[in-house]
C-alpha cells in the first residue's frame, strides 16, 4: 500500500484513501471483488490521508497532512564552524524547494522548486531577493549547481519514468543548454570549472568530464558499495564523499587526488566510525573544515590544512528546530559560505476532520 494510504470495509462497500483523496468501493454479496466504478467521496489536494470509519460506512475520523520544504540560511561563526543566530527562512509557501548551491561569491543561490508543478531551476539573487525560473519543461530538472566562477549551472534533467536521467550544463544568464552525460546524476564542479563530476554505474561511481575537451575519467570507485556525494576541496587536491555501511549507517572519507582521480584506500581519511548515518559531506570554502549530515543535526569537523586529518572532536553545527525536520533523503544537501550554512527544512502540517458519507 502507498505511503499515507489505509484501507476499511464497511457493510457491503470498501473505502481506500490514496494521494490525498477518499474512495468509495461497493462490493459483491461475497465480498471478494468490487463492482462497479469507484466514487470520490473526498479530496484533499497536495496532502496524504488517513482515516476510521464506523461500522455502517456512514462517518469518518481523517487525518490530512502535508508536508513542505524550504530554503534556510544559518549564520555561523568562522572560527568554530557552530550556528551564531536563529535560522533564517528564505522561501515560504506550500511548494517544495531544496538542493542549494550558491555562488563562491555568495551573491547567487540555485535550487530545485516544485511551485509550478514540475521540478524546475530557480536563482536567487541574494542581495535583493529576486528570483528568476531557469528552466521550464515537461521533465524534471534538478539538483543544480554553480560553477566555481559562477557562469554556469549544471543540472540533472529526469523523466518520472527512469530512475538515472541525463545532465546538461548552460549559463545562468540563460542559452540553449548542453547534454554532458547520459544515466547519470548528481552533478558537481572541479575548482577550474572546465571540468563536471557525476555518478553513474552499478555499483555506482563518480566521474569526470572535461568540457572544453570531453576527456573523461574515473574519480572515485568501490567494491560492491555505491559511493555517494562527491565533492572536490577547494583547491581540487582531496576528494569527500560516503559510504553506505549497513541499514541507517554512512561514513564519510577524504581521499587525497593522484594523477586526477581518488588515491588508494590506504591513503584515505574516515571521519569518525561506521555506527551512524553520516551523509552528505561539503567543504568550507577555505577548505579547513567539513560539514555533513547526521539527523536531526548538522555535523563539523574541523581538518588540517594540509593533510586534512581531523583535529580536536566533530562538532554540532546546527540542530532542527522542533516542527522541523532536514530534508529527507541522501540528495537534498547543504551549501557553505564563509559566514553562512544554507539548508532544506521539512515542515510536516497536519489537521483532524470528521466527516459524514455523502448518499
Amino acid at each position: 500500500m502507498a505511503v499515507g494510504a489505509s484501507a476499511s470495509i464497511a457493510t457491503d462497500r470498501l473505502f481506500l484513501s490514496r494521494r490525498g483523496e477518499i474512495h468509495e468501493f461497493r462490493l459483491e454479496p461475497s465480498g471478494l471483488r468490487v463492482s462497479g466504478r469507484p466514487r470520490r467521496l473526498v479530496s484533499f489536494p497536495g496532502s496524504y490521508v488517513r482515516f476510521a470509519v464506523n461500522a455502517t460506512g456512514s462517518m469518518f475520523a481523517v487525518t490530512s497532512a502535508s508536508a513542505s520544504m524550504d530554503m534556510w540560511t544559518l549564520p555561523i561563526h568562522q572560527g568554530t564552524g557552530t550556528m551564531l543566530d536563529s535560522p533564517r527562512r528564505l522561501t515560504n509557501d506550500e511548494a517544495s524547494e531544496w538542493s542549494p548551491s550558491v555562488s563562491a561569491d555568495g551573491r547567487l543561490l540555485v535550487y530545485t522548486s516544485d511551485r509550478n508543478g514540475n521540478q524546475d531551476i530557480w536563482l536567487r539573487d541574494l542581495a535583493t531577493g529576486k528570483e528568476t525560473q531557469l528552466t521550464a519543461t515537461q521533465d524534471n530538472e534538478q539538483r543544480a549547481r554553480i560553477s566555481p566562477d559562477g557562469r554556469r549551472i549544471l543540472y540533472e534533467i529526469k523523466p518520472s519514468s527512469v530512475i538515472l536521467g541525463t545532465m546538461a550544463v548552460r549559463d545562468v544568464t540563460g542559452g540553449e543548454p548542453r547534454q554532458v552525460c547520459e544515466s547519470c546524476a548528481r552533478p558537481g564542479w572541479a575548482p577550474d570549472s572546465d571540468v563536471v563530476t557525476y555518478y553513474s554505474g552499478d555499483p555506482v561511481r563518480f566521474f569526470s568530464l572535461r568540457l572544453s575537451t570531453g576527456a573523461r575519467g574515473e574519480l572515485v570507485s568501490y567494491p560492491k558499495v555505491s559511493v555517494q556525494s562527491m565533492e572536490f576541496s577547494p583547491d581540487g587536491k582531496w576528494l569527500s564523499f560516503h559510504l553506505p555501511r549497513g541499514p541507517g549507517r554512512s561514513q564519510v572519507v577524504i581521499a587525497p587526488v593522484r594523477d586526477g582521480k581518488a588515491g588508494p584506500e590506504a591513503e584515505w581519511i574516515f571521519m569518525g566510525d561506521d555506527s551512524a548515518n553520516r551523509i552528505m559531506p561539503v567543504w568550507s570554502r577555505d577548505g579547513g573544515r567539513l560539514y555533513w549530515m547526521e539527523r536531526p543535526t548538522i555535523q563539523t569537523q574541523r581538518v588540517d590544512p594540509t593533510t586534512k586529518r581531523p583535529i580536536g572532536r566533530q562538532e554540532k553545527a546546527f540542530e532542527a528546530p522542533a516542527g522541523f525536520e532536514l530534508g529527507p533523503g541522501n540528495s537534498i544537501g547543504t551549501a557553505v559560505t564563509a559566514s553562512e550554512i544554507f539548508v532544506t527544512l521539512q515542515q510536516t502540517k497536519g489537521n483532524l476532520w470528521k466527516l459524514e458519507r455523502p448518499q
